[in-house]
């Protein structure tokens, strides 16, 4: 045997040591593979018995889950169909079994540093084919309505303070979409293609100056939308972009939406829209707000109560400046208007159609309230606003007037309207420069 401290026994002490490192890695690695094998065999069940019945337990409904698969290697899940029962007030002969939401799939991947980061560190997030259906019924009330009281309660217990430590580094929503079936209008009303994109977001403090940058697009009603948004949500000062698309999107849809009281019908109309919204805190976390862009609407037709035609035009387009509300500042750069048309009506009783002439309950409501106005106004004046238009063209318009209170009934037309002014202010501040040109037409009577 070598005597101690000679080269050959430090040899085989080394030799020792390292059998005892490679014995313990293979043990190591031996566990891991046994942990790994039992989580992949195990956990899949077991996840997928406690989701249903706690979310089961949580929303008052059945809740099925086709599939769980558990990737321990990559600290990865994955779920397939998920299925939320639907109301029962909601079904239907033809549809027995409607469900809330459909989720096609979900995968989420964890990174292995969000032990010593002490944080949920996301590395993606994929949540593909969500389908959530909606419905209004006939007395009004919404299939969900027993759903949203038992999260309003959840939200109103105590929970700890601050935001919880959370770093998603890739979220992808596809193919998602809402089917609002409204019963009570007998409209329905479909949000398709769902895609929402969000690179990042962290609640960590040492990350509160990164932007977040989500997008999201779709179709409504068939017709394509795009949003975007950049801001610091978690900044001491918060910053904001938000850029929002629209392209045709038809109007009529809302109509049924408006309160009967209101005094115009609305019977088409297509709107576009290229707007960016920004928001900004300063250092005395005072906020501004400032609108820019372009608005267009197209075809669109206002009907008075009674059905009749009264205000309406091929195309408006409004380019903004810049809108700043906060400090009562307008600035429009041009109004377009190409063939817009007014009909004005007054009936054999000399009422007039539009504007609606109000009874004298409502005219006494409103002269107190005029009064009770202006004792605010004089106690504290309110600020006045700063409005500028820099162009302004109107193209081919027409206005009629029919008055069916003389003998005989008048009828005139006032044609080829063209009008076109620049640097219009509000208050004024200077003379305006305006031509106008029109055509007085008696309109042929009637066969």
């Amino acid at each position: 045997m070598p005597a101690p401290n000679t080269p050959a026994a430090d040899a085989m002490t080394a030799k020792h040591l390292s059998l005892k490192l490679l014995k313990f890695v293979a043990w190591a690695a031996l566990a891991w593979v046994v942990l790994c094998a039992a989580a992949w065999a195990l956990l899949p069940g077991l996840i997928q018995s406690q989701a249903q019945t706690r979310l089961s337990a949580l929303l008052g409904r059945p809740v099925a889950i086709s599939a769980v698969r558990v990737k321990p290697w990559s600290l990865g899940l994955e779920i397939d169909g998920v299925t939320l029962a639907g109301s029962a007030a909601a079904q239907t002969k033809t549809e027995p079994s409607l469900a809330s939401v459909n989720l096609a799939g979900l995968a989420v991947a964890l990174s292995g540093s969000s032990i010593w980061h002490r944080a949920w560190l996301i590395d993606r997030l994929d949540i593909d084919g969500l389908q959530v259906r909606i419905t209004r019924l006939a007395d009004g009330q919404y299939d969900i309505d027993d759903i949203v009281k038992r999260l309003l309660v959840l939200a109103a217990e105590p929970s700890e303070p601050g935001l919880p430590r959370i770093v998603l580094r890739g979220l992808q929503l596809r193919d998602a979409g809402l089917h609002f079936d409204d019963r009570l209008t007998a409209e329905v009303h479909k949000l398709e293609g769902l895609t929402l994109t969000l690179p990042l977001l962290s609640t960590l403090p040492d990350d509160a100056q990164l932007a977040i940058e989500p997008r999201i697009a779709g179709r409504l009603n068939g017709r394509p939308f795009d949003s975007s948004l950049q801001g610091t949500p978690f900044a001491p000062l918060r910053r904001g972009r938000w850029q929002i698309k629209l392209d045709a999107l038809d109007l009529t849809a809302a109509a049924r939406y408006v309160p009967a009281t209101v005094p115009v019908r609305l019977a088409s109309g297509l709107l576009s829209a290229d707007l960016k919204l920004q928001v900004a805190q300063n250092k005395d976390k005072a906020w501004s707000v400032s609108i820019s862009g372009e608005v267009g609407v197209q075809k669109l037709l206002l009907n008075d109560p009674q059905g009749l035609p009264l205000i309406g035009w091929d195309r408006l387009q409004l380019a903004i400046a810049h809108v700043e509300p906060l400090q009562h500042l307008v600035a429009l750069q041009r109004l377009n208007i190409d063939s817009p048309t007014v009909t004005l009506r007054r009936d054999a009783a000399g009422r007039m159609a539009w504007p609606p002439q109000a009874d004298s309950n409502a005219a006494v409501a409103t002269s107190v309230a005029a009064s009770a106005a202006s004792a605010t106004a004089v106690a504290s004046p309110a600020p006045t606003w700063q409005i500028s238009l820099a162009e302004l063209e109107i193209k081919d318009g027409h206005a009629a007037w029919r008055d069916a209170s003389t003998s005989p009934a008048a009828a005139l037309d006032l044609g080829a309207l063209q009008l076109r002014a620049t640097d219009l202010r509000w208050p004024a501040a200077a003379p305006v420069s305006a031509s106008l040109s029109a055509t007085l037409q008696r309109p042929a009577p009637a066969a």
